[in-house]
């Protein structure tokens, strides 16, 4: 595939250079107005993708692409939320938020993965939906409203599948918790968040689920309690995924539900029901490699070993060969005694990872 690349690159160079040189009335004609379509819109998120996948990643092309005027407006609809914006811990909130390309090349910097899956139109809407694959094996997408301001095409929303909720709802709830924590004026709602925090700090998970199940008109509020009742039932809960599906008496978006079900099932050895969520995901992602790990994980689990070799091959024919795709071929191999297999796969660190003889010894006996 990037030898396919190279040589198409390679070849628009060459004819690049065979046209002829433009005229003074040429070269000074107006830009090109920019349209707003799906074309349009693939172009602007492939761009992006390519803007951090590269030897010389540029971060704040995808900062800059988010309208911050666009997300101030809709923010500022709320007159508590407008007069905390102007605050430091409002500007360093919504700047948080909105400074995605730093999160993303932090990702792949520590080995993670970042791809552009899909656009779509929904209604007069124009979204593009991109997924983050991090270093410690959880996948992450986010969906953005992608719209034409000034000839430039910009963010101007977002919806997380981590959260299940729009991204200016997300900044709205932290700017307003912050803004009543400071002020030292919480409310019900916001001392019952307080107190669901203390408690995750300090491990007290079912004490935790009891009060998030007991509340859920939080979720209106303060999309965080989403996050925080993942962690609750993750330690407390003896059936994780009936406990999820409780949260769409919240009215959350489906795309969160299934996002988690990845996650859990990933970890399990069920293919069966993470081949249903996949399936179900798609609808929304588009297909992305990334899910060809998930599975290969649970076939492991499963001790299916070949098959998820099969799974993890098809996952690097169309993404890097990531850290996580690597450790797992090196255990179904321990695993099917093919030492051959496995000495040629380990072997592979050096180049790919530059692991040295001693790192590599020590990845040999750990996995006897």
């Amino acid at each position: 595939m990037k030898r396919t690349l190279t040589i198409l690159l390679i070849s628009s160079i060459l004819c690049c250079g065979c046209h002829q040189k433009k005229s003074d009335h040429e070269a000074h004609q107006a830009p090109t107005a920019v349209t707003l379509s799906l074309e349009s819109v693939a172009t602007f998120a492939r761009m992006l993708e390519q803007s951090v996948n590269n030897d010389s990643p540029a971060p704040d092309m995808i900062n800059n692409a988010f309208d911050k005027a666009a997300f101030r407006e809709k923010l500022s609809r709320n007159s508590e939320v407008a007069s905390a914006l102007d605050l430091n811990f409002g500007q360093e909130i919504l700047d948080g938020n909105l400074n995605y390309g730093d999160r993303v090349a932090s990702m792949i910097d520590g080995g993670g993965d970042f791809r552009f899956d899909t656009c779509y139109q929904a209604g007069k809407e124009f979204h593009v939906v991109f997924r983050l694959y991090d270093t410690l094996g959880e996948t992450h997408f986010d969906d953005y409203t992608v719209a034409l301001r000034n000839n430039e095409l910009k963010i101007v929303e977002g919806f997380s599948f981590d959260y299940g909720c729009k991204l200016t709802t997300k900044i709205a709830s932290e700017i307003m918790y912050n803004a009543l924590k400071t002020m030292g004026q919480l409310d019900a709602s916001a001392q019952t968040m307080e107190k669901i925090v203390e408690l995750n700090k300090a491990g007290k998970y079912g004490e935790m689920m009891t009060i998030l199940q007991a509340h859920q008109e939080l979720a209106l509020h303060y999309p965080a309690y989403n996050l925080y009742y993942l962690i609750a039932i993750r330690h407390a809960s003896s059936n994780y995924i009936a406990d999820l599906h409780k949260l769409r008496q919240t009215g959350v978006n489906e795309r969160f539900i299934l996002a988690h079900e990845l996650s859990y099932y990933s970890g399990t050895n069920d293919f069966k029901a993470i081949t249903n969520t996949i399936d179900s995901l798609i609808k929304f992602t588009g297909d992305d490699p990334v899910f060809c790990i998930q599975a290969a994980k649970t076939l492991k689990n499963a001790k299916r070993y070949e098959d998820a070799l099969q799974f993890y091959n098809v996952a690097k024919a169309g993404m890097p060969y990531l850290w996580d795709i690597w450790k797992g071929e090196l255990e179904c191999y321990r695993r099917l005694n093919d030492e051959t297999k496995f000495n040629s796969c380990l072997e592979a660190g050096k180049k790919l990872y530059g692991l040295n003889d001693a790192e590599l010894a020590d990845i040999k006996k750990d996995a006897r």
